[in-house]
């Protein structure tokens, strides 16, 4: 009996290689969220280093324009972080969506597996139904041989 050939074998391969560029888009996005969220981190750190600089100033003498910076500097960082919480957002909505197109890829990609595995199965069967039948071949011809 000739090997098994699943027939859609190319559909199958071109649905797994749809999920891995698939998984490769999500895993971009988690990337990129992540990164955005530890600059988040790293501006309030900013921030923080930021009062505590103009306090050191203000514990000496300095000119009013010198004082005059530091709102502006915290409130650019601040729109920093704004920017940035907007960017996340938007990647959260696009994540959302690419898993969407991750879970259909995944039920397509499972429908074609499961057909494999029935027609796997079928080709089994009836390779071991055709064993049995030449085994029972077999069996009746010793059979003919010690009767004659």
């Amino acid at each position: 009996m000739k090997p098994f050939k699943f027939k859609l074998e190319g559909l199958l391969k071109l649905r797994k290689f749809k999920e891995d560029v698939q998984k490769v888009e999500l895993g971009k996005i988690i990337k990129e969220i992540n990164q955005l969220k530890e600059e988040i981190v790293v501006i309030k750190k900013e921030i923080g280093e930021g009062y505590k600089s103009q306090e050191a100033i203000l514990e000496e003498e300095t000119s009013g324009r010198l004082l005059y910076f530091y709102p502006f500097y915290i409130e650019g960082k601040w729109e920093h972080i704004k920017y940035r919480e907007k960017k996340i957002d938007a990647l959260e909505k696009r994540l959302k969506v690419e898993m969407e197109k991750m879970a259909q890829i995944m039920a397509d990609l499972k429908v074609i597996e499961s057909l494999k595995d029935k027609k796997m199965n079928e080709y089994k069967k009836e390779l071991t139904r055709k064993e049995y039948e030449k085994i029972d071949e077999l069996m009746i011809q010793k059979g003919n041989r010690k009767a004659s």
